[in-house]
């Protein structure tokens, strides 16, 4: 499933949050935001799973927009994820895409497991790996990369985004400043524009991805 944000903006209390944003997630691919505190990241993904403040623009799924799409219709295509804690991460792959799937769903149940209909075609994640641990982190990621299925997920954690994402968006003050693959717009001038800190960025030797040296 495609998702496709067109000129989104968001303004709250006056003040404007979300700036002129488009991005796309085509079918299969895993897409992360970061950016600093304060960007724009979670603001901008309540209003593409229709949850946040009223936006201007336009946010369209396989071409359809979301004006046009029940809650329900919704809520059957599109699995919508918070964070997660340790002590509440015993899920299953199928289990963790069928979180926030119905909004009369008030359990998981077991037989579900083995069900393949409720696998979503698209996740939405904010910041699922906030609270968890490394190995947590690693589990999760992994098992969403694993899935296959169209994902769109707010991250803070470049290098970690970087081993996972197919492309990521960074945003500052609530405009896309880079996009691209992780490879290609992770630079040291990146990190000082974006995030006001210097570092070395470098291939991974652990496998695909970057890491880098922060200047401390």
């Amino acid at each position: 499933m495609r998702l496709e944000v067109q000129n989104v903006s968001v303004t709250i209390h006056n003040k404007p949050i979300v700036k002129d944003v488009s991005l796309s997630v085509e079918d299969g691919e895993f897409v992360g935001i970061l950016g600093p505190n304060g960007s724009g990241k979670s603001t901008l993904l309540r209003a593409i799973y229709g949850l946040g403040h009223r936006y201007d623009g336009h946010i369209l799924w396989d071409e359809r927009d979301a004006t046009e799409i029940s809650r329900r219709d919704f809520a059957r295509k599109v699995a919508v994820v918070s964070q997660f804690n340790s002590l509440s991460f015993d899920f299953t792959v199928r289990e963790i895409v069928s979180l926030g799937r119905s909004p009369h769903q008030s359990a998981l149940s077991k037989e579900s497991d083995h069900d393949e209909s409720i696998v979503s075609d698209v996740m939405v994640l904010d910041e699922p790996t906030n609270h968890l641990d490394i190995t947590y982190q690693i589990d999760i990621l992994r098992l969403v990369r694993n899935l296959g299925i169209s994902c769109l997920a707010v991250l803070h954690d470049i290098v970690m985004a970087a081993h996972y994402v197919d492309r990521l968006y960074f945003l500052q003050e609530g405009t896309i400043v880079s996009e691209g693959t992780p490879e290609d717009i992770v630079t040291p001038e990146l990190l000082a524009d974006v995030y006001g800190v210097e570092g070395a960025v470098r291939p991974s030797t652990a496998g695909n991805g970057i890491s880098i040296d922060y200047v401390y």
